[in-house]
């Protein structure tokens, strides 16, 4: 009696080591990323967010003109202005532009939305000007704008999709009017680095921003997709059961705000989105 319970008991140890066997084996078999990993693929993700345009906008066929004016327009990305000093050193030191004038204007409003900066102040910050002061008085050339990450991120407070979108246009229209060559948006990039998981509500933003561009002829500095194709690319580990660990920090110091290498980044597309515009 005893020795067929004991028989019983063994088989069915056996039976649950076999199922947690085969289960463990499935899920490694068929664990897959959340997005294409292939060499192939990295490569196309590659060629979105390395791109010359430092060099596109300083080299020799530069369709910057001496005495020209390019203006800035955003939230603390642009306040910090990591991408504009990148590209404020590549005109410089450009075989193209090194010899020229030209002129930077920095507008970042601390916490700014759409809204605010329009009129110029916010609780964090203040232009002492509207925006439409500012651009009437500088008469840049080009108007560059990249703003989002505040309409999104202060939710309620924040900026409606209607209202963001009406924004943009006045700004595109404003800049126009004000005798600007060219005007390039850029979407938000990134609300939190993670390659596995994008805010849906700032893909909307971005969308807008999109939107907006097309529908204004105005230039598009694709930010947002080369900072996710840069992550999808490099901010991910594969373990060996195929799952992902998804690394921060690598074009932001706060998940928001650009380092080093987010401000190269962004540099590099805005400029070359500069560079389309201007030859348009």
């Amino acid at each position: 009696m005893i020795t067929r319970h004991v028989a019983r008991f063994v088989a069915v140890l056996t039976a649950v080591f076999l199922v947690s066997s085969t289960e463990s084996q499935g899920t490694t078999e068929t664990a897959k990323p959340p997005f294409d990993m292939s060499a192939q693929a990295k490569a196309e993700r590659e060629r979105i967010y390395s791109v010359p345009g430092r060099a596109n906008l300083a080299g020799k066929a530069t369709p910057l003109e001496d005495g020209m004016k390019i203006a800035f327009y955003g939230d603390s990305l642009t306040m910090q202005g990591r991408y504009i000093q990148a590209i404020k050193t590549a005109l410089a030191e450009g075989e193209g532009t090194k010899g020229m004038s030209i002129q930077i204007f920095q507008h970042g409003l601390n916490g700014g939305r759409v809204p605010t900066v329009l009129e110029g102040k916010c609780p964090w910050g203040d232009f002492k000007a509207t925006m439409q002061e500012l651009l009437e008085k500088e008469k840049a050339d080009v108007v560059c704008i990249w703003l989002g990450v505040n309409d999104v991120w202060h939710g309620k407070k924040g900026t409606s999709p209607e209202d963001f979108e009406a924004g943009l246009e006045k700004m595109v229209a404003l800049a126009r009017a004000a005798g600007a060559k060219a005007v390039v948006l850029a979407p938000l990039a990134v609300l939190k680095e993670n390659a596995g998981n994008w805010n849906p509500t700032a893909d909307e933003f971005a969308d807008i921003t999109r939107k907006v561009a097309a529908e204004t002829g105005a230039g598009l500095a694709d930010v947002r997709k080369a900072y996710q194709a840069y992550l999808q690319n490099n901010g991910t580990e594969a373990g060996p059961d195929g799952t992902l660990t998804f690394k921060g920090n690598l074009l932001t110091y706060d998940g928001v705000h650009a380092n080093e290498e987010g401000g190269n980044v962004a540099a590099d597309v805005i400029a070359q989105a500069i560079v389309d515009a201007l030859k348009k």
